[in-house]
């Protein structure tokens, strides 16, 4: 062998060890790489669920009031804002839809003859001062708790989250149509807007699976119990939005003109169209409004297209929830039927009406509370509609009025009232207050 031939084995030898010896290297960082990974995964995933066991015990967002909880400004919002701002609690309280909504405002506007804001005022003084003349009761009150597209679950979350304890009323008014039962815009009753915002007030663990009829949005429901950063997500998503707002406002104030949803014109931008956000003077309402009537048949074929009977049963069991709650509360409730007109009629299912009838009197019965249709003592016609559904201030006066006579006609809320004031006048003289 040559020395040249000599020269080259010794190195291709000596690059093939180096190779190997390379190759083993990187074997060896590679295993010690994936080791420190795994390492990495789970010390990470140990400190996750070691920070959201403390925060579990800690709760730290339950530490605060509801309230003070950072929340989108929609419907509910304001209503129970201005709700748990009041002096006292209400001696009634009405919930409903926006069936009642706008005829309450619209005969508060003419009743105290003044523009009257639907996002600030949710008081009914004319209900307030007629009930009052006619049982002879003065300083009654009566506060609306009527929102726009609002189903029984949501008026359910209303009675067990507010008005209990100190702020219960004596009596509730609980106005009723078929909609409220089968709306086909609702396929999931704890997905609306009252009812996400009323959970911070309301333990609903017994409810569930009538709020989260599907097995997916129970266990979103069950991980945000678990994972508190996941249950607490909507809060700290707006806490997140509200920051940004407050830090981009004096940017967008010089650049970008006024919004033109503050001039809303409340006849055509009905408040059950308007189910996100809502800040004051966007929904204006004047004593002495033009007479008009605006064809939303359209938007309830949609509402009624469904009839799905599970959401008849699930509203209907939340129906006698609510009844129960404000039995053990010591509140009387009046079941009424809100009168609509017969074109809206015209679109319900067959049979759909009664069937809503039907129960709504059958659980009347079994709890012993009223159940009263003014369409049976007063003719309403469309003149006192300004749509299909909606009364205008005429007949938001005979609906109210009818109301009074609910009430007057009833012993137990009579009982109820007059108890309620004999308690305040005693605690007036002891220098306090309910």
């Amino acid at each position: 062998m040559s020395t040249n031939d000599a020269k080259t084995q010794l190195n291709c030898c000596a690059e093939q060890g180096a190779s190997a010896t390379g190759g083993g290297m990187e074997k060896a960082t590679g295993k010690q790489g994936c080791t420190w990974s795994k390492y990495a995964t789970v010390l990470g995933l140990a400190v996750f669920f070691a920070f959201n066991f403390v925060i579990l015990l800690w709760q730290p967002l339950s530490k605060v009031k509801p309230e003070s909880l950072p929340s989108a400004h929609t419907w509910t919002y304001w209503a129970t804002k201005e709700f748990l701002t009041q002096p006292k609690s209400p001696d009634v309280v009405i919930c409903g839809s926006s069936v009642l909504m706008h005829p309450i405002a619209r005969v508060e506007a003419v009743h105290k003859n003044k523009n009257l804001d639907y996002v600030l005022d949710h008081q009914s003084t004319y209900f307030a001062d007629k009930l009052g003349q006619a049982i002879g009761q003065e300083g009654l009150s009566c506060f609306s708790f009527a929102l726009p597209g609002s189903m029984i679950s949501d008026n359910f979350m209303v009675v067990r989250g507010l008005l209990t304890g100190p702020r219960k009323p004596s009596v509730i008014v609980l106005g009723l149509t078929l909609r409220d039962f089968i709306d086909s815009g609702v396929t999931c009753p704890g997905a609306t807007p009252p009812f996400r915002y009323l959970k911070r007030y309301a333990n609903i663990d017994d409810v569930v699976d009538l709020a989260m009829p599907q097995v997916w949005q129970r266990f979103d429901y069950w991980l945000g119990k678990l994972i508190y950063l996941n249950g607490k997500k909507m809060d700290l998503q707006t806490l997140l939005a509200d920051q940004t707002k407050n830090f981009l406002e004096p940017i967008y104030k010089k650049q970008f003109a006024p919004c033109r949803l503050v001039e809303m014109d409340p006849t055509r931008n009905t408040a059950s169209n308007l189910r996100g956000e809502i800040e004051p003077g966007m929904m204006i309402v004047g004593p002495h409004e033009a007479p008009s009537y605006l064809d939303n048949t359209a938007e309830y074929r949609k509402r009624y297209k469904r009839n799905d009977p599970k959401m008849f049963e699930i509203q209907s069991t939340f129906l006698e929830k609510i009844l129960a709650e404000a039995k053990e509360n010591g509140v009387r409730v009046i079941m009424v039927n809100v009168p609509v007109t017969e074109q809206n009629h015209t679109l319900m299912p067959t049979g759909a009406f009664e069937k809503y009838q039907g129960r709504v009197k059958e659980l009347a019965s079994k709890w012993g509370v009223e159940y009263f249709d003014p369409a049976n003592n007063v003719q309403f016609v469309q003149a006192d509609f300004y749509d299909s559904v909606h009364m205008n201030a005429d007949g938001g006066k005979k609906l109210l009025d009818q109301f009074v006579s609910a009430v007057q006609n009833d012993s137990r809320s009579l009982a109820a009232l007059s108890q309620r004031a004999s308690i305040a006048d005693k605690l007036k003289s002891a220098g306090t207050s309910m």
